[in-house]
């Protein structure tokens, strides 16, 4: 556990790398019972889609009100975690554990 929690502190301090991380006792007023993935795709009309793993299968959602649905979803668990410097100091604390 330890090399991967030092191999995620090295990707962390990566330009194009943000690594939030959401603390077990912290109070969540948003449903995050799965992950998800919100895909912008570089296409001619720029589609953006989101991409849901369940235990059976993969689900791609298209729906504008849906895909606004986990936008926002995103933003208020964004705002929960920890980032930066502080998630990096949270990493190696786990590290040293």
């Amino acid at each position: 556990m330890r090399a991967q929690t030092e191999k995620i502190i090295d990707v962390a301090s990566l330009e194009n790398v943000t690594i939030g991380i959401i603390r077990q006792d912290t109070e969540a007023d948003v449903w995050h019972d799965h992950g998800f993935n919100i895909l912008e795709l570089q296409a001619e009309n720029d589609e953006v889609v989101v991409h849901v793993e369940t235990l059976t299968r993969g689900l791609t959602i298209t729906d504008p009100a849906d895909v606004a649905a986990y936008k926002d979803a995103f933003a208020r668990l964004r705002k929960l975690a920890v980032i930066g410097e502080d998630a990096q100091t949270l990493l190696r604390q786990i590290a040293q554990a």
